[in-house]
Order: structure tokens, then sequence, then C-alpha cells
């Protein structure tokens, strides 16, 4: 029982810490101010524009448009005078869930792995007064290594195989933290702009 109120407490404690910073990050996805057909911008790369948006939802509030070059996040928030409200659409739940992964992924699996290679390290080294301390350090080293492989497997096999259905795109490793391991080609309509 004082085991699973420990894992419990844990458990809200590390996720109270990393919820705020994903309900008030920002990210961009790219789409289409104009018509769309067969999955694609009509007009080519002139309609197609990055859009803004902060938290985890990217549809149904105010967005900032931008070109396909622009740069809108700033300081981790978005920048720009284009602002639209964008009516959530099918592909908006791709969006959704690729930046939610992409966040585990690159912005807490990392930290969470040097965290307890370090408390590992730690039992490690006071493993000589206590042996039972070596062996579970030995362990916690081996179920770390066991669980990235997993994680980092199981993405890698997924952004394959949507890769080669074609409904996604792989970053080269030097877009990686930029853009995410891989983007979802699905194509978002955008509203028109409102007359001032």
């Amino acid at each position: 029982m004082r085991k699973t109120l420990a894992t419990l407490f844990l458990a809200v404690l590390v996720v109270g810490m990393f919820l705020p910073l994903v309900s008030f990050a920002a990210d961009t996805y790219h789409a289409c101010d104009g018509e769309i057909e067969d999955g694609k911008c009509v007009g080519g790369g002139a309609n197609v524009k990055k859009v803004c948006y902060e938290g985890i939802v990217p549809c149904g509030k105010d967005v900032i448009i931008g070109g396909s070059g622009d740069t809108l996040i700033v300081d981790n928030r978005c920048v720009g005078t284009d602002k639209r409200v964008v009516q959530c659409q099918l592909c908006h739940s791709f969006i959704m869930i690729d930046g939610i992964i992409d966040y585990v992924l690159i912005s807490i699996i990392p930290y969470v792995t040097v965290l307890m290679i370090v408390i590992g390290g730690i039992m490690f080294y006071f493993g000589g007064a206590k042996p039972e301390l070596l062996g579970k350090s030995k362990t916690l080293f081996k179920g770390v290594l066991i669980g990235l492989v997993l994680i980092y497997g199981a993405y890698m096999i997924v952004g394959i195989f949507l890769s080669v259905l074609g409904a996604a795109k792989v970053n080269p490793i030097e877009d990686t933290f930029v853009d995410g391991v891989f983007k979802i080609n699905c194509p978002v309509k955008l509203p028109k702009p409102k007359s001032p």
C-alpha cells in the first residue's frame, strides 16, 4: 500500500511539473490559404502558410498566420499580426497527437532518463556498503536502457510505417529538435482573413 501511494505521489508530481509547460508551449504547422485538391494546396507554395498556436490544441482559437518561411515563435510565444480563428478539422487531431508525442519524446524523456541514471549512479556509488543497492542500481540501469530502446524503437517503427504509407515525412536529424521527429502530411484549410 505504501509503495502504491509513493508511486501515485511521484506520478502526480511529475505530471504537475510538466503539464504547465505543455499547455503554454507554442508550436507550428503548415496549412493551405486557398483551395485543397487531392490532399494538396492548389497554387503550390505561395498558398502554404505557417500557423503558430499555443497550448496543446491547435484549433478552435486565435492562431497566428505567417509565410512558410517566417519565424513565428519568439521566447516560446507566437508573434505576428495576422490572427485568425481556425475551426477544428480532422487533420488537427493528428497535429495535436504528433505535438504531444514530440513533446514527450524530446522534452520529457531525456530529462527523466538523466535523472534515473543519476539515481542509479548514486545507488551504485553507495553499493559498496550495501550489496542490495548494487543489485538495484544494475537493475535500474538495465531498465532505463530497455525502456529507451522500447520507446524510441517503437516511435521509429511507427514513423517509418507512416512514411511508407505517405502519411508522414521523417525529418532529418538536424531538424528533429525544431520540427519534431516526423511531420504528418494532412492538409488544413485556413479561413479567409477578416476584412478591416
